[in-house]
C-alpha cells in the first residue's frame, strides 16, 4: 500500500513540472486523439480472472426479485388505472374547468399560475379517485407536475405502510 502512494506523490511531483506535462499531453494527443469512448482497451483479450470477476458482479434472480419487489411501487390493490377521458367520467372536462377557475389557475402547493408554469396543471383527488370514486370539488385540487408527483409518492408511502 505504502508503495502506490509513494508512485502516486512521485507523479504528481512530475506533472507539475511543465515540460514533463507538455511533453506527456502531446504524447496523448498524438496517439489518442481519434479514439472514442472504450476504445483504448479495444482488442484487448480478457484474463480469466477479470471474466471471473466481472460474472461475480451479475445478480442472481434472488437478488433481481429482493431489488425489484413483488409489484411496481405505484401499485395499489390490483385497481385498474385507465387512463383516458372515460376514467373520472364523461364530465371530467367540466369539473376540471370548475376546479381551475376556483383555484384561480395556481397550484395551491407552491403558487405557481398556469400561465408561468407554461403547461396545463394538473388536477389532484386528495382521497384518489380509485378509492373514493368521489369527483366533487371539495375532493379535488389544482397542483403543479412536480408538486402532484410528490404528493402522489408520499401518498403511495403511506398506503404501503397501512398495508
Amino acid at each position: 500500500m505504502a508503495d502506490v502512494n509513494k508512485k502516486s506523490i512521485v507523479a504528481k511531483e512530475r506533472w507539475k513540472n511543465k515540460k514533463y506535462r507538455n511533453m506527456m499531453m502531446k504524447v496523448l494527443k498524438k496517439n489518442w486523439e481519434n479514439l472514442k469512448g472504450n476504445q483504448i482497451n479495444k482488442g484487448r483479450k480478457l484474463t480469466e480472472e477479470h471474466k471471473i470477476k466481472i460474472r461475480s458482479y451479475r445478480h442472481t434472480e434472488e437478488a433481481k426479485s429482493k431489488i425489484r419487489g413483488r409489484r411496481p411501487a405505484n401499485y395499489i390493490d390490483g385497481r385498474s388505472k385507465l387512463v383516458g377521458p372515460g376514467r373520472y367520467g364523461d364530465d371530467w372536462f367540466k369539473i376540471r374547468m370548475l376546479v381551475y377557475a376556483r383555484d384561480k389557475f395556481a397550484c395551491q402547493d407552491c403558487g405557481i399560475t398556469m400561465n408561468e408554469y407554461g403547461r396545463v396543471l394538473d388536477v389532484h383527488h386528495k382521497i384518489p379517485f380509485l378509492v373514493s370514486f368521489d369527483n366533487s370539488l371539495k375532493n379535488l385540487i389544482t397542483l403543479c407536475r412536480p408538486c402532484h408527483m410528490r404528493i402522489e409518492k408520499n401518498l403511495i408511502k403511506k398506503q404501503q405502510v397501512e398495508v
